[in-house]
């Protein structure tokens, strides 16, 4: 994690702002607790151009890839990632 996120690296989701990397860390782990054999793959190649990159990704199990959907958008400093936005797609209603 260090070699590519900054010290101060700021997740911003849509719920909640996590600020550094145990905070980060953790959350990760809780997310794959709760679902246990999902995992993040990503669904177009990365686009990146000045200092903003974005990845379009799913989450989700063999049966359920696509489980969950969005697009992280990555604003980078110093050579490291300061900054994550999360945008989760909205479920249809």
């Amino acid at each position: 994690m260090q070699q590519v996120y900054s010290p101060g690296i700021e997740m911003i989701d849509v719920h909640f702002t996590a600020v550094g990397y145990k905070p980060i860390n953790d959350f990760i782990r809780q997310l794959h607790d709760k679902n246990p054999g999902a995992v993040f793959m990503h669904t177009k190649t990365i686009d990146a151009h000045s200092n903003v990159a974005r990845l379009f990704w799913q989450f989700g199990t063999k049966d359920n890839p696509a489980n969950t959907t969005g697009m992280d958008l990555f604003i980078i400093e110093n050579e490291k990632i300061s900054k994550l936005y999360v945008f989760p797609d909205k479920k249809d209603q």
